[in-house]
């Protein structure tokens, strides 16, 4: 295990990394692939290493609802190894994706007891019920320019990469799945990141991919 490659592995100490009773091991996932599903067992806490993953759960309309999406050195399944508790959404591979497995084991006897980590964990945990609350006021109390622009800024804050001119989003969601994400159908996602545009607030640069240059506008937007 390299802890250069993986960040939450630097929290180890050498001691620790050699203590593993099951070697953690490393799956790739294809785009579109499941990880794991509502109602699995935690068995497993996963650390994104490569690519993109988004977790969601189904309305009962049958509607998907995204909740989340994940870069690398992400993790997934800490909460649920502590609580115990099986998945209430599931995970998907948005594309070619790599993900580092720790079994529930080396969770109890190393992770669990690693400050530095149930600290990261804690925060983790905070940080999701934030979004989680923001996600319901969005779906519910926002009109439309205020849902695309909460998505916008909250992808920048999950995967967005900082640049000379901007936040450049890469997200690997489809349109349909940005609009399950922000709350709006489709089309109106699509009238209003074209308004945007218009604007000076973003730039579409291709398919998956926008440059935000005036996130100061969008946070007021949405404050």
């Amino acid at each position: 295990m390299d802890r250069n490659e993986i960040k939450i592995l630097s929290y180890l100490d050498e001691k620790e990394l050699n203590s593993f009773r099951i070697r953690p091991q490393i799956l790739e996932y294809r785009k579109g692939d499941i990880i794991f599903s509502f109602g699995d067992e935690p068995n497993f806490m996963y650390v994104i290493i490569e690519g993109f993953v988004k977790i969601s759960m189904y309305l009962t309309d049958g509607r998907e609802q995204i909740l989340y999406t994940y870069k690398k050195d992400d993790f997934v399944g800490a909460h649920n190894l502590l609580t115990d508790e099986n998945y209430l959404y599931e995970a998907t591979a948005l594309d070619k994706t790599r993900v580092l497995l720790i079994s529930k084991m080396d969770f109890d006897n190393i992770l669990k007891k690693n400050n530095d980590i149930l600290l990261k964990i804690l925060d983790q945990s905070f940080r999701r019920i934030r979004r989680s609350e923001e996600l319901i006021d969005r779906l519910v109390g926002l009109n439309a320019d205020m849902k695309v622009a909460k998505l916008l800024l909250d992808l920048a804050y999950d995967i967005g990469v900082v640049k000379k001119d901007g936040v450049l989003i890469r997200s690997h969601l489809s349109r349909e799945e940005l609009g399950s994400y922000s709350g709006v159908v489709r089309e109106t996602l699509s009238r209003k990141l074209s308004s945007f545009e218009d604007r000076g607030l973003i730039k579409i640069i291709a398919r998956g991919k926008i440059l935000i240059t005036n996130i100061e506008a969008l946070e007021k937007m949405t404050s």
